[in-house]
């Protein structure tokens, strides 16, 4: 208490600034555009991964798996006033943070960018709508009204990326995750189901997932989503049964298809809480 008084009477107008960490909190990105009259948002992204962890090296969900609609809500309500108050013309990318406390979402605001960012690409692949057309268009004067977009995009189906990381390459480095950021590539997975979408990146993403060492499966969604990601070691381990069946030949086609319906079989067998999410 005397450190904080006598450091406001030493200098006024440059108050002490203090900082408060987040705890279990659910990191959001969003990807959004302005032509200065009118802001479409173009992706909300929930990250899997707790907030702290460096946006580039996060796993994230489009659209949201786990989150109110309340939230979303007042998440894009966040976003028009953020453009509006920043005067963006272009793309501009927001990460939220949303806590739950009491029942209620509690919605941060953890940093604003008015330009493009790693997830343009991502989201304009998921939704099949170019963000960065749209935005150089805006700069040369062409208002999104005028390039026949206005409503912003919904898909049905789940898409989610996933980053690449080199620890396979180099035994012995640190591989826990936080606010530094270690990967080296994105790739992606597209499916109707949250847990089918997780499984087909982690296999795009050459991560082999121990089967004896996952959690037992819960109930909660989010514990699911990460849960689900094992589904990749059976897909792994049809793709190594059929290399060694075929023992240099070519696999028949009709192989092939018997060999991909017996791994889904198991897939479905061994997570029937997940097929739920």
């Amino acid at each position: 208490v005397k450190y904080m008084t006598e450091a406001v009477d030493a200098s006024p107008d440059h108050p002490v600034l203090i900082d408060q960490f987040l705890e279990d909190a659910t990191e959001v990105d969003v990807d959004a555009i302005s032509d200065g009259q009118r802001t479409l948002v173009g992706g909300v992204m929930e990250h899997i991964e707790e907030a702290g962890v460096h946006s580039g090296d996060s796993a994230c969900a489009l659209p949201p798996f786990s989150m109110s609609d309340e939230a979303i809500a007042e998440i894009k309500e966040a976003t028009y006033a953020l453009a509006r108050a920043l005067n963006v013309r272009g793309l501009m990318n927001i990460q939220f943070a949303v806590k739950e406390v009491n029942g209620n979402h509690l919605v941060y605001i953890l940093e604003v960018n008015p330009r493009a960012s790693r997830t343009s690409p991502f989201v304009s692949k998921a939704t099949g709508i170019s963000l960065p057309r749209m935005a150089a268009k805006i700069m040369v004067g062409v208002s999104l009204e005028e390039q026949g977009i206005t409503t912003e995009p919904w898909p049905e189906y789940y898409s989610v990326k996933e980053s690449v990381f080199p620890f396979q390459r180099f035994a012995g480095v640190d591989i826990i995750l936080g606010p530094e950021m270690r990967s080296t590539g994105v790739v992606m997975g597209i499916d109707e189901r949250i847990s089918r979408a997780i499984a087909k990146r982690q296999a795009a993403a050459a991560s082999r997932v121990r089967s004896s060492s996952a959690s037992r499966p819960r109930t909660n969604r989010r514990s699911s989503a990460r849960l689900a990601c094992c589904i990749a070691e059976v897909i792994n381990w049809s793709v190594r049964r059929g290399r060694r069946q075929s023992c240099g030949k070519r696999e028949s086609k009709s192989k092939r298809y018997a060999r991909s319906r017996k791994a889904g079989r198991i897939c479905w067998t061994i997570w029937p809480t997940m097929t739920s999410i």
